[in-house]
């Protein structure tokens, strides 16, 4: 496990992990949309979305939600750009499950699957473009470096779990 130096800069680094997972899980998708689906693609793409969840539930859930947005939110107040990510953040939790929920079913139904994944993987992307270039230099400018160092311990702890 690499020692965390930024954690903004390992939030980047976990955005462009996620991004590549979403789209094996997109590729997946689109073979079971097309009724070309193997089982072993099958199980491959079961595998690829739990990856997915359980990044995602790392990046956002904890790493964020646990230890950047409170200081962030002591310094510029719980709305604007920390609302609307948390908004983001409950959004994919409801489709995110449903759309694994489905994969795991004997027979997944493509068009269920879509559903969800069309809501997850319409959002995801705009939302790490806000996390990117808004929400993360908003910290880097507001947070101390004691705050940027109490931030970094905690990913670190989560890294670990």
């Amino acid at each position: 496990m690499a020692t965390i130096v930024d954690p903004l800069t390992s939030l980047g680094e976990d955005h462009r992990r996620i991004l590549g997972i979403m789209e094996e899980v997109r590729h997946g998708l689109g073979q079971l949309t097309a009724g070309k689906m193997s089982p072993a693609a099958l199980a491959s793409l079961r595998q690829a979305a739990q990856t997915f969840a359980r990044e995602l539930d790392l990046h956002s859930m904890k790493k964020e939600e646990e230890a950047l947005f409170p200081p962030l939110t002591e310094a510029i107040g719980p709305v604007g750009p920390i609302a609307v990510m948390l908004a983001d953040h409950r959004e994919i939790e409801t489709h995110l499950p449903r759309l694994i929920e489905e994969l795991n079913k004997e027979r997944p139904d493509a068009v269920r699957a879509r559903i969800h994944a069309d809501v997850i993987f319409g959002l995801l992307p705009a939302h790490i473009q806000k996390e990117d270039f808004i929400l993360y230099p908003a910290a880097k400018s507001h947070l101390t470096r004691e705050q940027m160092g109490r931030v970094t311990a905690r990913f670190q702890e989560l890294d670990k779990a």
